[in-house]
């Protein structure tokens, strides 16, 4: 059976072969680049499952990658974190603006960032064995969850809306699973960055405020019923 194939970008070499080393170690097939542009015109032909781009390289803006890859049907799904030396508020909610799944600053725990792609991948096998306590979004029998026109597939990770499939990145995905799975419950930003990026996690509330904006503009029956408490947080009703 192939293994599931991702794609680390970062100009520091050294960085690399260490990084692939511990991903190869947790069956991962790994391909590196430490330029953005070689790694840009390797996704023109090939899907990874998952991708981990440094913020600052030396042809290219891991922010420009990170447009590119969305801007693309085949990849705009496609988990993407970004690694940074920047730790500001202001640059995290750029990065997630942009459509990074999630945010890690330097200097990076070789175990932490695994288990982050594991999460982001989405797949329970991944989940159970590395114990992963603190996602807490549950699922129906079916795994599917209805809100008016909005049906959403957690065991395939599908979203529709009005019968029209839309296109979410993990993050959104993980929100909007959160707000369906229980309608009428208040969740606070700081409940949804555990639930979304995990307890250790360097997002804002601003980042979370983002991903509202987007869930909105992508999914027009949220309008009315995707409503802010405010001081408190969000909950679809």
């Amino acid at each position: 059976m192939p293994l599931d194939k991702i794609v680390l970008i970062d100009d520091h070499l050294d960085t690399l072969k260490l990084l692939k080393f511990n991903f190869e170690k947790e069956r991962f097939d790994v391909d590196i680049f430490q330029k953005g542009k070689e790694a840009m015109a390797y996704l023109d032909n090939n899907t990874p499952v998952a991708i981990v781009c440094d913020w600052l390289l030396d042809d290219i803006d891991g922010l420009d990658i990170c447009r590119y890859v969305r801007k693309k049907e085949r990849l705009e799904s496609i988990p993407f974190i970004m690694v940074s030396g920047k730790g500001q508020e202001i640059d995290i909610v750029t990065a997630l603006e942009v459509g990074a799944d999630d945010y890690m600053v330097k200097p990076v725990k070789i175990k932490e960032l695994i288990v982050r792609v594991k999460k982001a991948l989405g797949k329970r096998k991944f989940l159970e064995r590395e114990e992963l306590s603190d996602v807490h979004i549950k699922s129906s029998d079916t795994g599917k969850f209805f809100f008016k026109n909005i049906i959403v597939d957690s065991e395939k990770y599908l979203a529709f809306d009005n019968r029209e499939k839309v296109d979410l990145t993990i993050s959104e995905f993980k929100l909007l699973s959160l707000l369906m799975n229980h309608p009428g419950r208040v969740h606070s930003r700081n409940q949804i960055i555990r639930s979304i990026y995990g307890s250790e996690s360097h997002a804002s509330e601003r980042s979370v405020d983002v991903l509202i904006t987007s869930l909105r503009k992508k999914i027009t029956s949220l309008k009315n019923d995707l409503t802010s408490i405010r001081g408190v947080g969000y909950k679809l009703s």
